[in-house]
Parts: structure tokens; C-alpha cells; sequence
């Protein structure tokens, strides 16, 4: 009965007077569509002798309006019409005299086929895995390579055309991409051919003669060091600090990550939407998910993965920049997400260390180099770190409410209140040895 009812647009907005229309029905002062309504009548009629089957069907009906409330919505394009498209007459795309195309491939690439019909976006997409296709295989080995490697076979990740440059290994791309292809496009497959390969597992410090001779690392002759992206930086951060929280299913929803406000209310007097939108950083381990889920706008990108040169997503960008900025040191040392991360090291390093008591500091040293570096700390560091640590104990005990102050975003994992001076004492010196060391060239580095 609501299908029907529904299925007439003019009676969509008055369906809560149905029983009206009914009415005037039954007395023979029903107007237009006297066919239609009759059958809702019957229909009413019918549903009335059956009260069990009723009750059931709204119980279902309640459910799927339920189930609609809570659905997320999804944008669908839907194709128009085809618009006339020219060959532009020395560039100008309001002359009209241009001869009018249809859609296709480069010539010399081949051509789609699609008979006498106009090639669409599907026929694109089949073309682009044909095997008579090399390209996308090429491609798509050739930035799996650059993940592993710091750079790709050929340098030029946005542009594997004529104007890219030249690959480095012709034969090595070739047999890549056609053993990505022929084993049936097996990314995880690929991945593991490249990471037990030699070349992978060689290391990263080169000898003298490799320095002189291919300095920048052309030839993979040795493995490469480049600096972690922005979201690799702060998801090893919570991991070396015991905060991470990985999750088995895709979240439906973004998280908030540490940001300050000032940066949000500038940014929203450009940004359409932002104006109405209050930021909240997400509550307890929900601020520790892979950055990955973290919200973000496409233009108001957080502050500190633009820092490392993270893009905005207002076009594809195969490959970033890397820079080397003073703003990203005050980032990894004053941000609160990296603050959280050296509170959490801090914790992390001195519950592993409890039940020392000799040598304390040197076996702190020891376990939070271990945790971050993944080595030992050279004399000269440990010299250096420890009395460090031992003028931030004093500061602190001349400064008790500095330590609370610094270890405040960590109250809701461990409460300062609950903790002794000492504790707390504790905690805010090798906090900011922690702070050191994920401010480190090393530590942000892979190698």
C-alpha cells in the first residue's frame, strides 16, 4: 500500500491523508486517478483481515528505516548526455571551428573495441589491464619499487610518458611488471619478490668506491636512507611508545588527531564547511589509530604532516618532496601528538626498567635507545643523555607544577594525581629524553 502510494508523486507529501482519500472513495467523491485509488482501497481492505502478517510486515518496516538512518551515503555519478568536444585551434577553447572528436586511446597505442558505439569510461578501464597493454604494469611496479627503495627504476613517478626520465634497469622493470601481470595482478605477491630480493636486503651505508661512483644510488648498488613520510613518522612514534591501536576492520568514521584551534579557525575562513565544524580531539585510545583515519580536509590538511610535506588532496601526487626544515624539528619536539608519544616512551621505558635498581639511569638509556633506535647508545650519547635526564630531575624538583603541566595529556592513561612527587618527577625527565630521540635524523629515517 505505501509502495503505491509512494509511486504518484503528487500524493507524496499528503500520504498522512491517505485515509481521507479512502473515504472519499467509499463514497463515490474520489476525483482523478479513480483506478488507483480504488486499488489502494483493496488493498487497505485486505491488509485489515490480516493482523499477524501486519504486525510482522511494520516490525520489518521499522527495522529497514533503521537500518536506513544509520546507512552512510555514498555519491554515485550518473552519465548525461556526451558533450560535442573540438580540436582546439591554437589552444583557444572558445573557437568552435575545430574539428569535433570522440573518445579513444593515442593511435599509437591501438584502438578500443567498441564497435560503431561511443567509447566510455568502462572501456577505458578494460583497455587499461589488457595484456596488449604494458603500461599500467610498469607503472604500478615502478612506485612499488620507489616504496621500498626511496626512488624508482625510472625517477619520474608522475610521468611515465615520453618526458619521464629513462628507467635506470629497462630489463628488471620489464620483468617485474610482467610477473605482476602474469600472476594475476598479486600486489602482495610482488611485494614479497621485491623484499627477498638481494638487492633489498643489501645495506644502506655505501662503501667509498660506491660514494665516488654512483653517489646518488642509481644503480641500487646498495639499499637507500630517505626520511619516513609524514604518517609513517607519527604512526612509528605510537608504536615505539606503546599507544598504538591497530584495528582489524576499516573505521567508518575519521578520528580527530591533536590540533590547535587557532590553526582550525583560520583556516575555516577559507574553507567552506570548516566555519560550523567544532575540532575535537578524539578521547582516549581513539587518538592512537593509524594516521592514516585521521580527518582531513582536502585543502586543511593537518598542520604537522604539512610540515613533512604531506600534499593537499586537491590533485594526485604519485610522489612528494622532501625537505629539511627547521619547522619540522619544532613539530616532532613541541606537537602534542609527538609529546604524547615521548609521555608514552617515557612510561614505556621505565616500567621495563622497574625492578632495576643498579645503574638505573644507563638501564633506562639502554631499554628506550632499544625501543626507539633498535640499538645501544654509543658512550658519547650516553654521557650526554644521562646528564641530560639528571638537570631535568633537578628543574623538576625545583618546578613541581612544570612536570604537571607537561604531563597533563597523559592524565587520562596515567593521572598525575595518583602518583607520588618522585613518580611524577620521574616521569617528566625521561619524558624529555624521549623527546630527543623522536626528534632525531635517525629516527624519522628509514634504513
Amino acid at each position: 500500500l505505501v509502495r503505491r502510494w509512494w509511486n504518484r508523486p503528487h500524493y507524496r507529501m499528503t500520504f498522512e491523508k491517505r485515509m481521507q482519500v479512502m473515504r472519499e472513495v467509499l463514497m463515490g467523491t474520489a476525483g482523478q486517478d479513480a483506478e488507483l485509488q480504488n486499488a489502494w482501497t483493496r488493498a487497505a481492505f485486505n491488509q485489515s483481515r490480516q493482523v499477524e502478517a501486519m504486525t510482522k510486515l511494520r516490525s520489518l518496516q521499522a527495522e529497514l528505516h533503521r537500518l536506513r538512518a544509520d546507512a552512510k551515503t555514498v555519491v554515485v555519478s550518473k552519465a548525461g548526455m556526451p558533450k560535442k568536444t573540438r580540436v582546439l585551434v591554437r589552444g583557444n577553447f572558445m573557437d568552435t571551428a575545430g574539428a569535433i572528436t570522440e573518445p579513444a586511446i593515442p593511435e599509437f597505442m591501438g584502438k578500443l573495441d567498441t564497435g560503431d558505439r561511443r567509447a566510455t569510461r568502462l572501456d577505458l578501464a578494460r583497455w587499461i589491464v589488457l595484456d596488449d597493454n604494458p603500461i599500467t604494469a610498469r607503472v604500478y611496479v615502478n612506485r612499488v619499487w620507489a616504496q621500498f627503495f626511496g626512488h624508482g627504476i625510472s625517477r619520474t613517478l608522475e610521468d611515465s610518458g615520453g618526458q619521464g626520465a629513462w628507467p635506470s634497469h629497462p630489463e628488471l622493470l620489464d620483468f617485474l611488471a610482467s610477473e605482476f601481470r602474469s600472476g594475476g595482478w598479486d600486489r602482495k605477491a610482488l611485494t614479497r619478490m621485491i623484499v627477498l630480493s638481494n638487492a633489498y636486503q643489501r645495506s644502506s651505508m655505501p662503501s667509498a668506491k660506491l660514494r665516488d661512483v654512483d653517489d646518488a644510488n642509481v644503480l641500487f648498488a646498495r639499499q637507500s636512507r630517505f626520511r619516513l613520510r609524514g604518517e609513517q613518522i607519527r604512526d612509528a612514534a605510537l608504536v615505539v611508545a606503546g599507544l598504538y591501536q591497530p584495528t582489524r576492520d576499516v573505521p567508518t568514521e575519521s578520528f580527530f588527531p591533536y590540533q590547535s584551534d587557532v590553526y582550525w579557525q583560520r583556516s575555516c575562513k577559507i574553507m567552506y564547511g570548516s566555519r560550523h565544524m567544532i575540532w575535537e580531539p578524539s578521547p582516549g585510545s581513539l587518538q592512537h589509530q593509524r594516521t592514516l583515519y585521521a580527518f582531513w580536509k582536502r585543502q586543511n590538511i593537518h598542520p604537522t604532516l604539512l610540515a613533512m610535506d604531506a600534499p593537499t588532496r586537491q590533485e594526485c601526487a604519485p610522489d612528494r618532496t622532501q625537505t629539511n626544515t627547521p619547522g619540522q624539528a619544532l613539530a616532532l619536539l613541541n606537537d602534542p601528538i609527538f609529546l604524547d608519544a615521548a609521555i608514552g616512551l617515557a612510561d614505556r621505558t621505565l616500567d621495563a626498567v622497574a625492578t632495576v635498581s643498579n645503574h638505573k639511569d644507563h638501564n633506562c638509556l639502554e631499554q628506550m635507545f632499544q625501543f626507539a633506535l633498535q640499538r645501544s647508545p654509543t658512550t658519547e650519547e650516553a654521557d650526554e643523555l644521562i646528564e641530560f635526564v639528571s638537570e631535568q630531575r633537578e628543574h623538576y624538583e625545583s618546578n613541581r607544577s612544570h612536570a604537571d603541566e607537561l604531563l597533563v595529556i597523559a592524565n587520562n592513561r596515567q593521572p598525575v594525581a595518583d602518583q607520588s612527587a618522585s613518580e611524577v618527577i620521574e616521569r617528566a625527565a625521561w619524558t624529555m629524553a624521549a623527546r630527543v630521540l623522536l626528534n632525531t635524523h635517525e629516527f624519522i629515517s628509514r634504513e
